[in-house]
């Protein structure tokens, strides 16, 4: 089975609901969908973002480029 590489634009974020529970997401820009997110207790830090980019490249993502606030 060929895994087809697809391009992304990753939009990445964090939302909280609280000061200790909240969420990490990406979001392709160019098809508009949410492709990953990750439940926390906690501040994301950045172990969280490794986690996300290797689970990109694990689905044969090709990342072309990142956006995210501070």
């Amino acid at each position: 089975m060929k895994l087809e590489l697809k391009e992304i634009i990753l939009l990445i974020d964090a939302t909280y609901w609280g000061t200790s529970f909240g969420v990490v997401v990406l979001k392709d820009a160019i098809s508009k969908k949410f492709i990953w997110w990750h439940f926390i207790e906690r501040k994301e830090i950045l172990a969280d973002y490794k986690l996300s980019f290797e689970w990109c490249l694990e689905q044969g993502y090709t990342i072309k480029a990142i956006v995210a606030d501070d």
